[in-house]
């Protein structure tokens, strides 16, 4: 074995578990994608120093994952920039850095549009999770944990009266049943 096929063989789930999800708000087409581990990681370290108690914190957690997730809005193609040239005070051009660039404008916008937009962002998290779990098999440890899981996402599901009723409902719901049919079988 050699470094390069070992670079090669991890380089193929590169892409696993990453999912776009496309929506509009105020007429404009947003398009989020899933983080990478070192975009959550440089996340992290741009929240050091802020006090994780306070609005703060959360607002600009918010801000941040949003920053990194906009990958286009309407016809504006974000994927390939990694800079963007801007005017320093003294009128200089400096290169910024996209995800900066984005959240100097996007921390300009209405609380409600940044918690429908990061709500939005939950809803990515939940389809890539369950994209990058498709094809793979878990054994289940604690069976009545997972039954226990399952029935609360269920309930969370059949609750929320603002939403027809949910496909993912009835995944649960044979996740359920598989879970109490192996646990009947032990």
């Amino acid at each position: 074995m050699d470094l390069n096929s070992l670079s090669e063989g991890l380089s193929q789930l590169i892409n696993y578990g990453k999912v776009e999800i496309s929506f509009t708000i105020q007429g404009i087409n947003v398009i989020l994608r899933s983080l990478s581990s070192d975009e959550e990681i440089r996340i992290s370290h741009k929240m050091n120093g802020i006090e994780s108690d306070g609005i703060e914190y959360l607002q600009t957690y918010k801000l941040l994952m949003l920053a990194y997730s906009i990958v286009q809005l309407n016809t504006i193609d974000l994927r390939d920039i990694v800079s963007l040239p801007r005017k320093d005070k003294s009128g200089k051009i400096e290169n910024i850095l996209k995800e900066d660039y984005v959240f100097d404008i996007i921390k300009t916008w209405a609380r409600s549009s940044l918690n429908v937009c990061f709500k939005k962002y939950g809803e990515l998290l939940a389809i890539s999770e369950r994209e990058a779990e498709k094809g793979i098999e878990f054994e289940i440890i604690d069976k009545k944990s997972e039954i226990s899981r399952l029935q609360a996402k269920i309930d969370e599901l059949k609750g929320d009266s603002s939403e027809p009723e949910h496909p993912a409902e009835t995944i649960f719901e044979e996740e359920k049943k598989e879970a109490e049919d192996k646990l009947s079988e032990s």
